[in-house]
């Protein structure tokens, strides 16, 4: 009888990619959060609703949650406003499903 085993040309050979890229979707809005390009007098250019937008249309709604509560927790702490966490999500959510 022959030994079932794991191999990279398997049915499992995409977990490990797919957890790698699903870290990358929860890093980069963080990091993407750090950057704010400050204009016109007080206006700030945020750039990490790309990498929601992004999260919500690999992995769908539940992605773009993550992502939208990953990218906005700094921010939140920061300025203590909770709603900025739900707004973020909600953004990521609806992207998920509308897309």
């Amino acid at each position: 009888m022959k030994e079932a085993s794991l191999t990279t040309t398997g049915a499992a050979a995409w977990v490990p990619r797919a957890a790698q890229i699903a870290a990358l979707l929860i890093v980069l809005p963080f990091l993407l959060s750090l950057i704010n390009i400050n204009f016109a007098q007080s206006w700030k250019l945020h750039f990490f609703p790309a990498a929601v937008i992004l999260a919500a249309m690999v992995f769908g709604a539940g992605g773009g949650v993550v992502a939208g509560i990953s990218g906005s927790l700094y921010s939140a702490v920061i300025l203590g406003n909770p709603y900025l966490i739900l707004g973020n999500a909600l953004f990521g959510l609806l992207t998920g499903v509308f897309y």
